[in-house]
């Protein structure tokens, strides 16, 4: 793994190994848009992929070397909705958390009122 990030963002402990989370870059949102929109409404057909696949992609700035497969084996069903959340609100999108990202129990079902931030990230808690 890489040593030194190059983008900031929080720390994730993932498969017992920590990660710097950076926010999604512009292009990351432009690449998922479509599908972060139809996840959000509850319809996306493949909420574990995008999740996946979006949590790839931002890892992936700070760690080049770290393939699909890998965040798929280091995320579970009791990591991707705290992870899920964190990258969101990491990339400036605030979500009802009284619902939580996969609806409590099923992180295949969305479930969440998540919407765009409005301006500067919030700093998660």
């Amino acid at each position: 793994m890489s040593t030194t990030p190059r983008f900031a963002g929080v720390d994730v402990v993932l498969g017992g190994r920590t990660f710097v989370l950076p926010p999604m870059s512009l292009g990351i949102v432009e690449k998922f848009q479509a599908r972060i929109d139809t996840f959000l409404k509850g319809t996306e057909t493949n909420a574990i992929g995008l999740m996946i696949d979006v949590m790839h992609a931002c890892l992936r700035r700070n760690y080049p070397e770290l393939t699909r497969d890998e965040v798929g084996d280091l995320l579970d069903t009791t990591t991707i909705n705290e992870a899920f959340i964190t990258l969101l609100h990491q990339s400036g999108w605030r979500a009802d958390t009284s619902g939580g990202i996969g609806g409590g129990d099923d992180p295949g079902n969305p479930g969440a009122t998540v919407s765009p931030g409005t301006g500067a990230p919030s700093t998660p808690t």
